[in-house]
This record gives C-alpha cells, sequence and structure tokens, in this order.
C-alpha cells in the first residue's frame, strides 16, 4: 500500500514537472513567428560612444538573429535630439523604433504614438532590469517603452589648471571659487552643459519640481534663486562660458577648468590617459541634498500594423538581451540597464565608471517619470536661457 501509494506520488510529480516545462516553454521560450518577413526602421541620435557602436550591433543582428526570425533593420541617425524630435513632429515617415531621451518618449506617449509593451515584454523578458529603471519607462503603471542605457552628471576636473577638489563640494562654493579664478586670469571656470537639465537637478535636490518656465517669468524662488544669484551673476562677474567645442573637450584640452556635464558626453571626446582628470559629484546647493539623478536612453516602438509591432518587439528583446545590453553600454559613461556595466580598456572611461558607480551607490539616485509637459518646456527654456546668458556674457 505504501509503495502504492509513493509510486502514485512519483508519478504525479512527474505531471507536474513535464507540465511545467511545457509551459515554461510555450509561454516564455518557443519562437514567435511573423506572418511575413519585415523591414524595420530605428532612429537614433548619434551622440556618444554607445550610440555609435549601434550600426556593429545592427549588421550583427541582420547576420544572425534578425535573419533567423525575418527581421532586418535599417537605421537613421540624428546629430542631435532637436533634430529627432523635428524629424518626428513632421510626421511623414516615421520609423518603427526610435531610441530617445525621456523627453522625447515623453513627447511621443503624449501624441498617442507609442505601441504599449507590456502585453509582450512580461515580468520574464524584463527581469534582468532593476525595478527603477522599468518604472522609469511607465506612465501610469503602463509599460511605453524600454530602458537601454542610464547616465548621470558629474562634474569633469583638469587637476592641471585647478586642483582643490574639496572647495567645489557646493555650487556658492563653486562660483566663489570662479570669482577668484576669473580674477587672476581673466579666463572663465566653468560652464554647464545643459541648461534645464542643471536647473531640474539643483531644485529637485532643494526639494522642489521644476517646471521648465523661463526664470524671467518664474515665481518659483529656486528657481529665481539658481539664476539670478548663480549663473547669471557668473555670466557677469565671473566669466561663465559655453566654449565652441563640447565642454568635456575643452576641459580636457586644457582650455577651462570645469564642467558640469553628462557622463555620456564624456567618452565621445575624451579618451585615453585620465592622469589630469578627476569626475566629482555635481556640486550641491548650500540647503539642498545630494541625490544624484540618473537619465534613461528608451527604446521606444511606434504603432503600427500588429506584423511590423510585433518584428520591432523581436527586435527590441535580442537588444536589451544581457549580452548585447552590456557590450551597447560599454565603455560609454553610461550603465548599462539589463546587462552588465563594463568600461572596456580605456582609462578615462574607467575612471569615469567608478565614480559614477560610487556616486549613486554613495549619494542616491532619482530616476524622472516621464513628464510631457515638462519635455515640451524644456526645449524652449534652453533657448531661452542661452539667449539670456549670451547676452550677460557680452555686456
Amino acid at each position: 500500500m505504501i509503495k502504492q501509494r509513493l509510486k502514485l506520488i512519483l508519478i504525479l510529480l512527474a505531471v507536474l514537472i513535464v507540465g511545467s516545462a511545457v509551459y515554461l516553454y510555450f509561454e516564455h521560450l518557443a519562437p514567435v513567428r511573423l506572418d511575413k518577413e519585415e523591414q524595420i526602421t530605428v532612429w537614433y541620435v548619434d551622440d556618444g560612444t554607445a550610440m555609435q557602436r549601434l550600426s556593429e550591433l545592427a549588421e550583427e543582428y541582420n547576420k544572425g538573429e534578425g535573419k533567423d526570425s525575418g527581421v532586418s533593420v535599417v537605421l537613421r541617425s540624428f546629430s542631435d535630439e532637436a533634430a529627432l524630435q523635428a524629424a518626428i513632429s513632421s510626421g511623414t515617415n516615421l520609423p518603427n523604433v526610435i531610441l530617445c531621451g525621456s523627453d522625447t518618449a515623453s513627447l511621443l506617449n503624449d501624441g498617442d504614438k507609442l505601441y504599449k509593451l507590456g502585453d509582450y515584454f512580461d515580468k520574464w523578458k524584463l527581469s534582468d532590469c532593476p525595478d527603477a529603471y522599468i518604472e522609469g519607462a511607465e506612465v501610469k503603471g503602463e509599460l511605453v517603452a524600454l530602458p537601454v542605457l542610464s547616465e548621470t552628471d558629474v562634474l569633469m576636473l583638469n587637476t592641471k589648471l585647478y586642483g582643490d577638489t574639496d572647495s567645489l563640494k557646493t555650487y556658492e562654493r563653486l562660483c566663489a571659487v570662479s570669482d577668484e579664478y576669473y580674477q587672476r586670469n581673466d579666463s572663465s571656470f566653468y560652464t554647464v552643459e545643459d541648461y534645464s537639465d542643471f536647473f531640474r537637478l539643483q531644485i529637485m535636490r532643494l526639494g522642489g519640481e521644476f517646471d521648465g518656465v523661463n526664470p524671467h517669468d518664474s515665481d518659483d524662488k529656486n528657481c529665481i534663486y539658481i539664476y539670478n544669484n548663480l549663473l547669471a551673476t557668473s555670466a557677469l562677474e565671473r566669466g561663465f562660458d559655453l566654449p565652441g567645442k563640447t565642454p568635456a573637450k575643452s576641459v580636457a584640452d586644457g582650455e577651462i577648468p570645469c564642467a558640469v556635464l553628462s557622463s555620456a558626453s564624456v567618452t565621445e571626446c575624451v579618451q585615453g590617459s585620465a592622469d589630469d582628470i578627476e569626475f566629482l559629484p555635481v556640486p550641491y546647493m548650500k540647503d539642498g541634498s545630494r541625490e544624484c539623478v540618473e537619465r534613461l536612453t528608451l527604446l521606444c516602438i511606434l504603432k503600427d500594423d500588429d506584423n511590423r509591432q510585433l518584428a520591432s518587439c523581436l527586435f527590441a528583446e535580442w537588444f536589451t538581451s544581457k549580452d548585447i545590453n552590456t557590450r551597447f553600454a560599454e565603455g560609454s559613461g553610461c550603465l548599462a540597464t539589463f546587462g552588465e556595466s563594463k568600461a572596456g580598456d580605456d582609462e578615462t572611461a574607467a575612471k569615469l565608471l567608478s565614480t559614477v558607480t560610487e556616486l549613486l551607490d554613495g549619494d542616491g539616485s532619482v530616476i524622472y517619470s516621464l513628464d510631457a509637459e515638462y519635455a515640451a518646456n524644456s526645449i524652449e527654456f534652453n533657448l531661452n536661457l542661452a539667449t539670456l546668458m549670451d547676452g550677460l556674457r557680452n555686456k
């Protein structure tokens, strides 16, 4: 009797194991078949080391995984996010997939152009990506994009020109140093790569929320303080400058001691020896917190017929696999979101990745939610502030 019960239990266990394996295969591992072969177009901004690697990965996909699944990829690059947004706004010959920043993704979602990804990308397919990154690609709990890279801002410093890193912890102190440096050298001490990103970070650190409104029109005390007391005064009295080169290149070449910039901007134009370069936290306001902000590069799939949407999903699933995401992010100054973050063999990239990792682990980080209103305002804000700062510098 006992042997019969034991035999029955073993049979039931075997049925359960086989049934689970069959379910697992058909639910998660069975290949998806297209109704017909598809060519999909991918738009992206060619503005960093990772994006410059995209053509190599697309060629690999077309010869391997894509060929097997009936999908081929054609790329089109843009010089910057503004050019990409202008092409999207034209509304003609839109692509199937767009790799872009959160602002562009917000505008796409607000225009009801995005295919919602939750049905295809279940928890199993997203299991290699931290929840915080997934939440940064959601709107009201609905997945509208896939995070493929994360970048954060740093203060890049040329220690040949200025070596006292302890004096650059607060932004108010940086401005005082800038004043002293300008008086002694009659040249600029620092610059800021992106005005709206800088305002958004510092106002968040002060406990507020930046809406992208022109500081001349804003009634936000934090926005007014940052503009009037720090940036505008810097432009008038401290030699604040926005060089012709990218800020990272200007710092590396010794034309300016330091710059607040994105980690993704560094390795595109600065490689090799990092003996004279240090990466520091972005100075915080004297009354503010020290949190960092991570900004995501997102993969968006646009609405189309079912077969092309499925083809785009197949490419996106391959592109966000652990190995491909690791290779895509390697040495870029960005963190991989599905894979492992690696610096590669470059000394500057290694020092940058070490600093970014320490900052995020030590001070903590915030990932902004997708916000179409801010995205629209930030474009005009950057244009307006550039005009204001240029005018102040020329006085």
